[in-house]
């Protein structure tokens, strides 16, 4: 007679190993080979399995959102309409676990793995973007140390920090002038133009990152004497190329469909090279003689709707000494100013100016400007979530062709992918928003008041302003936390009772993923850029279902009726066990245990034993976790 002791682990005081084998189907090779005597019989002694239960994944409880943000209804943003940010919508799995009308069966490991994978296809920020992985939000299952039992999920939103230089030569500029009619060269980065036409181009490799990433731009070439050599510089999100059907706007422009060049006021100075409206996010150049500062946003005081290029008044007053006497004259340029810098400190936009000696001034920001008496019409609007992803553009044009442009310096995230037309709507929110037809969102955070230059007395303040949130001398960007919305929540922007008019109203998921009653979660951890959040509830499972124990290499056979097939299922495993539990830990002793002849005639040698955790259509139950132990008794057949 002999006891055989199997797990799915070779010890108990080491938990690290604890997924070296699977616990619902595992071997265990023996050091030495085993002789079973010839006529031999076995059966289940005991099993100890850790059953976590089934998790119905369907349309109806699925959906939830991902914010990243300043948390809403606090101080510093006290509706969803002082926030850059809007709750990004998710499904579990991203929708490909189920078909209308059907659900999928998860075991809590494999549920965390579609979270993940929800939750990495609704986060955009770029300081959560990871090249290697779709994110760096890591999802994993809660379980109790000492009972075994799953408790929930566990979230932890890490930001990146790493920025690095990107070489200026390796600089490529994609025509993006309408119907690509421009004509340039470009060479070791510098872009110079060809025809009379010049050139509207963008680097569509990477954005410039929130932690203090900035860009140099180098204008001296653009800058020519001509009165009729206009030029750009900026940050613009990329976008698709509008071949009809978008009011207000020029056939085979990259702009957003809601961009509306019309709705300029009248006089009102524009970003105009060769003929057309430039667009960017935020941009310096020069209309006729004159230095200009624009950013694109709304003005409810307009003649027509959309977005425009809004022209920041960076001069005139006290709030910017160095140009109090005046809009600057960049033809006479008598203080030989040669290059432009924009710094992104998270939603806070700084640019200056930097002449030949390489002196810098402060052209426009909200921080410094704002505390030297600047009023909404003199301040750049926070960055908000349609431009986190802002990449370079150009624009320059003269008389006979040969002006030239190039940036210096840039800094990216580290971890940032490269820009590739196929991929990039998988991390990057505007392109995401086009490729699905749900820019209304977009438009929805550009309309609200901090960036509506018709607004000045909304707010907390009644100023129509907001105050931008800055990024730390660390790199991580302050206040920023990673919140999970699992049902309609007015105060993110979502609408209860049904209805469909807010971004949450389809938040479905609270009792999946653990929130009941807990609509918006809140983090437990939020220090240094990590954001760690943990169900408040256990998420709802099922466990209604028998298991059985395989014995896979033995020479035993039974009957599965079932299935209509001989089977090598050695024992049953009821719903319920000795102690009448059905979830966490299980454990499992026949009372009159069930031999099973193996029908050996001769001695046999065995060398592993191979066992399977199965349901009655003998699939594995992936619904297992942790350690599971079997014990087999084999003797002597009875005579």
């Amino acid at each position: 007679m002999s006891l055989v002791i199997t797990s799915n682990v070779a010890l108990e005081d080491r938990p690290e190993t604890s997924e070296v084998f699977k616990p619902y189907s595992y071997q265990n090779p023996l050091l030495n080979t085993m002789r079973i005597p010839a006529n031999s019989e076995v059966a289940l002694q005991s099993a100890k399995i850790n059953k976590n239960g089934v998790a119905i994944v369907n349309r109806a409880n699925s959906n939830f959102n991902h914010y990243f943000g300043v948390p809403v209804g606090t101080a510093a943003c006290p509706t969803i309409e002082n926030s850059t940010q809007i709750p990004f919508s998710a499904v579990i799995g991203k929708g490909e676990l189920f078909r209308e009308g059907g659900y999928a069966e998860r075991n809590v490991d494999d549920l965390a793995g579609d979270i993940s994978a929800g939750i990495n296809a609704a986060a955009f920020h770029p300081s959560l973007i990871n090249a290697a992985v779709p994110t760096s939000i890591a999802v994993e299952t809660v379980v109790n140390t000492t009972t075994k039992v799953f408790e929930g999920f566990k979230w932890t939103a890490t930001q990146g920090k790493a920025k690095v230089k990107k070489a200026t030569a390796t600089a490529n500029w994609t025509d993006i002038s309408v119907n690509t009619r421009g004509g340039f060269t470009q060479a070791s980065g510098v872009v110079t133009s060809t025809t009379a036409t010049g050139f509207h181009v963008q680097n569509k490799q990477y954005p410039v990152s929130q932690n203090a990433g900035s860009i140099v731009f180098d204008f001296d070439g653009l800058n020519t004497d001509s009165p009729t050599s206009p030029w750009v510089v900026g940050l613009s999100r990329i976008n698709t190329r509008k071949a009809n059907g978008v009011p207000n706007t020029v056939f085979g422009r990259e702009v957003p469909s809601y961009f509306n060049p019309k709705s300029q006021k009248a006089g009102a100075k524009t970003p105009r090279v060769g003929g057309q409206v430039i667009y960017g996010d935020i941009m310096v150049g020069r209309s006729g003689k004159l230095l200009c500062v624009w950013q694109s946003g709304v003005d409810s005081n307009s003649r027509l709707g959309g977005t425009k290029m809004n022209e920041i008044v960076y001069y005139g007053g006290d709030f910017n000494t160095t140009f109090k006497a005046g809009q600057y004259d960049l033809q006479a340029n008598d203080d030989d100013y040669v290059k432009v810098r924009f710094t992104l400190d998270n939603e806070n936009m700084k640019i200056e100016l930097i002449d030949d000696a390489d002196a810098a001034v402060i052209l426009a920001d909200f921080t410094v400007t704002k505390t030297k008496g600047g009023v909404k019409e003199n301040l750049t609007a926070p960055i908000c979530a349609p431009k986190m992803a802002m990449y370079p553009i150009m624009a320059g044009r003269g008389t006979g062709g040969g002006v030239k442009g190039s940036f210096v310096e840039m800094f990216h995230y580290t971890n940032y992918p490269t820009w590739a037309e196929a991929t990039y709507a998988n991390y990057d929110w505007w392109g995401y928003s086009e490729k699905n037809d749900l820019t209304r969102w977009c438009l929805d955070v550009e309309s609200r008041f901090w960036n509506d230059f018709g607004d000045d007395s909304s707010g907390i303040a009644g100023d129509g302003l907001q105050i931008p949130v800055l990024s730390a001398a660390g790199g991580e960007l302050v206040g920023y936390q990673s919140t999970i919305i699992t049902a309609p929540s007015v105060l993110y922007g979502g609408t209860p009772f049904g209805s469909d008019t807010g971004i949450t109203a389809n938040a479905t998921a609270s009792r999946l993923l653990g929130f009941l009653n807990a609509p918006v979660s809140i983090f437990t951890s939020n220090n240094g850029g990590v954001t760690i959040t943990s169900s408040v509830s256990i998420p709802q499972l099922q466990s209604d279902v028998s298991l059985f124990i395989r014995l896979n290499n033995f020479t035993q056979n039974t009957v599965n009726a079932r299935q209509g097939t001989t089977s090598k299922i050695i024992a049953h495993l009821p719903r319920f066990d000795n102690s009448g539990k059905d979830v966490g830990g299980l454990y499992f002793e026949p009372h009159t245990p069930t031999y099973l002849s193996l029908g050996n005639t001769e001695d046999m040698l065995i060398n592993s034993f191979d066992i399977d955790i199965v349901y009655d259509n003998e699939t594995l139950c992936t619904a297992l976790s942790g350690k599971t132990i079997v014990c087999l008794h084999i003797r002597d057949k009875l005579r």
